[in-house]
């Protein structure tokens, strides 16, 4: 199970964030999946086959059609057959791969024995539906040679022979199924791995039969033997699960059918919905299974959602729930995924008291008596019991993945949705947060794979030494990370970095935000070390008073133009304002301003038209968050901070210059174009050229257009705009 995904509206890629839309992600249920569910549902099923999976061919899996006959051909070759034999061989399996309801051509003639018995079956089967009962006495016909004459292909036959009873929907279908297996265990070959197969098609007929109990267990089976199809299977076996006909063993949609019959269809299902319901309630391992898609199909997947379920009123988990309860089951096992279900309906009542049913020691468990106890204020012992389950959740993370240092520790599914370490340390991280414990809380969100909200807590909660400390301990330098390839130290390619890349650039740039130079520079990228000292050392120049006014204002307007093009690089914040993370590409998410006003604004669209709700944030501040969150936010709090920085600077070197010089005419028009954005604030550097510079060419040009204009002068020529 896992929690809310990122927005990926109009297609662009965002990283997840915990904490945005007020955090509203800590109030809902994780995100549950059924894929995960189900298998772990399989971890308890030990079959003793093996299945075999088909070879790839220049990286495509081949055909199994071509599998088959590569397989038959190299079981036929161990007995050493004579160089006609193995012709004749050849000759019936170019045959049978051809064949198809057209063909006429007979099959041509081998030597008896096994092989020729079901190359005769396989030929008959390939012609068609009218050919089946040939295919069959073949079959057959092989299965009564003594054990010694039908040692190869024995589970071949029995195993085909279930494919053609489930195809004409006979019962005796499960017993060829079981009789391959039980082949395969007395010793005849399995080259093909049938009787791993076997679980899968048994299933089917059961389910056909009507014994959804026996083809739970046979689909988990099949699922624990590596085969995924299951996972699609085992669907079928939930009563209310939403009709697709033609999928997932529903009935095909009656050719040309008008929505009357379709309406009559769907309440002919509907009315034994119920029964089936409480059918399966009473069987523990059904009851798992619809538990687990029940919760897959009604958590919510979106962390910008207000509300705790798809269904709004929660009437499919309110539904479950009562089949459960009438069918007074005793024992319930993984009680709390059903406490998780009352959760998401919203009733936490029911929620608690299945969880007090539940031996209280798994993930599920755990995390669910964290929300519980969030929700009644004890944020100690619910930081306690989160802290368990994302400990237990880390552990298995690691076992299923084997990050490494050098890949990007961030990452999510294609669809946006977050895995389950994500979800539980953004549940951990906003405890930790709301408990003023703000070290725990940004390192519970670096280690789960949250960088936005961890970047949040690094930039604007903690104070510089307090981050300096942990990733002084965590990410130390090395020669190993200033060898790294100049690609992984381009903002571009923030995706290709390291966790410890990343961490210590973020910490640079802080202290360069806090005039701290000595100390970023050697948590910097080598490559902008040398840019950091020319910053520094323009800055120096620019404040000299016993320098000429010319050479301080060409240095701090070097200084300027270092701010403007390597700003980002210098100085940027990770998230808002300047989104470093993203290359400045897009705007983040204020999510800092709304921590600090402790509301945020809830946009939602109804009848087409936009409406905006102002909410208390679902993971509050505690008053020392809000101090720091006011204390440490970059000057001016506003996109692309820095260009106002260099447009500072630019000022600086501006009042050093005489008046209608065509540098200052250059250092204003260049200032004031890299905040145009902001009117308001560039307009000061417009009515200077207008009242210092109005004599130059540069002048005469900008009060013509009445604003700034795209030209260069003798201290921007050919500047490097990012």
């Amino acid at each position: 199970m896992a929690a809310c995904s990122s927005s990926l509206a109009t297609g662009i890629y965002f990283m997840p964030r915990w904490l945005d839309q007020g955090g509203v992600a800590s109030d809902h249920s994780p995100e549950f999946y059924w894929e995960l569910e189900v298998r772990k549902l399989a971890e308890d099923f030990k079959p003793s086959q093996e299945r075999v999976t088909r070879p790839l061919k220049d990286g495509v899996e081949v055909s199994y059609a071509e599998q088959t006959s590569a397989t038959d051909l190299a079981d036929f070759e161990k007995t050493k057959p004579t160089p006609e034999a193995l012709a004749k061989h050849h000759a019936a399996l170019d045959a049978i791969v051809a064949a198809n309801e057209t063909t006429t051509t007979p099959l041509p003639e081998e030597p008896p024995s096994e092989f020729a018995d079901y190359h005769r079956g396989a030929f008959a089967f390939r012609l068609g539906q009218k050919h089946w009962n040939d295919a069959a006495l073949a079959w057959e016909a092989l299965l009564k040679r003594p054990e010694n004459e039908r040692r190869h292909r024995s589970v071949w036959a029995a195993f085909m022979l279930g494919k053609l009873a489930l195809f004409a929907q006979k019962p005796e279908a499960v017993e060829w199924f079981r009789m391959t297996r039980d082949l395969a265990k007395q010793g005849f070959s399995d080259s093909l791995g049938l009787a791993a197969d076997s679980y899968g098609w048994e299933a089917k007929s059961e389910l056909e039969q009507g014994n959804v109990e026996r083809a739970a267990q046979l689909y988990l089976t099949q699922l624990a033997l590596g085969d995924d199809s299951a996972i699609v299977s085992l669907k079928a076996l939930v009563p209310d699960r939403e009709a697709v006909y033609g999928m997932m063993n529903f009935s095909p949609e009656p050719e040309n059918a008008d929505e009357a019959l379709l309406n009559k269809l769907k309440a002919e299902r509907d009315s034994k919905v119920p029964g089936e319901l409480e059918r399966a309630a009473r069987d523990p391992l059904l009851r798992r299974i619809v538990t687990a898609h029940v919760l897959a199909t009604e958590t919510v997947a979106s962390s910008y959602a207000y509300f705790t379920t798809a269904d709004p009123q929660g009437a499919r988990c309110q539904r479950w729930l009562a089949a459960v309860q009438k069918a007074k089951v005793g024992e319930v096992q993984d009680a709390a995924k059903l406490g998780w279900v009352a959760y998401t309906a919203g009733n936490y009542k029911d929620a608690q008291r299945w969880l007090n049913l539940d031996a209280g020691t798994s993930d599920a468990a755990l995390w669910l008596k964290a929300k519980l106890l969030r929700r009644n204020g004890q944020l100690k012992e619910a930081t306690a019991a989160m802290s368990q389950a994302w400990k237990s959740i880390r552990e298995e993370s690691v076992k299923s993945t084997t990050p490494t240092e050098s890949a990007s520790p961030f990452s999510m599914g294609s669809d946006g949705a977050l895995d389950p370490l994500q979800s539980a340390g953004g549940d951990l991280g906003a405890l930790h947060l709301s408990r003023g414990d703000f070290v725990s809380a940004y390192e519970a969100f670096l280690d789960s794979k949250m960088p936005e909200d961890a970047a949040l807590v690094a930039e604007r909660v903690l104070t510089a030494d307090e981050l300096k400390k942990v990733v002084d301990a965590r990410f130390p330098g090395s020669a190993e990370l200033d060898k790294e390839s100049d690609d992984n130290y381009d903002v571009s390619y923030w995706g290709n970095k390291s966790i410890a890349i990343q961490q210590r650039w973020l910490l640079g740039r802080r202290l360069v935000r806090e005039d701290r130079y000595q100390e970023a520079r050697g948590y910097l990228p080598p490559k902008y070390r040398e840019v950091l000292d020319h910053y520094t050392q323009a800055l120096d120049d620019g404040a000299n008073e016993k320098l000429a006014k010319a050479k301080r204002a060409r240095a701090w307007f070097d200084a300027a133009l270092i701010a403007r093009f390597n700003g980002m690089e210098l100085m940027g914040t990770e998230v808002e304002p300047d989104n470093f993370m993203a290359g400045g590409e897009f705007e983040a998410s204020d999510v800092a301003t709304d921590r600090e006003a402790g509301t945020t604004q809830v946009v939602r669209y109804q009848d087409g038209n936009e409406v905006k709700t102002t909410m208390k944030l679902s993971v509050p501040t505690t008053e020392e968050e809000r101090r720091r969150l006011a204390k440490h936010k970059p000057s001016p709090n506003k996109r692309f901070h820095y260009r106002y920085i260099a447009a500072a600077l630019g000022w600086k070197a501006a009042l050093l210059l005489p008046d209608n010089s065509d540098e200052l005419a250059d250092v204003l028009n260049s200032s004031g174009r890299w905040i145009k954005g902001d009117s308001k604030a560039a307009d000061k550097y417009f009515q200077a050229i207008e009242r210092r510079a109005s004599k130059t060419a540069t002048g005469k040009e900008a009060g013509a257009k009445h604003w700034f204009v795209e030209r260069y002068g003798p201290w921007t020529e050919a500047p490097k705009e990012q």
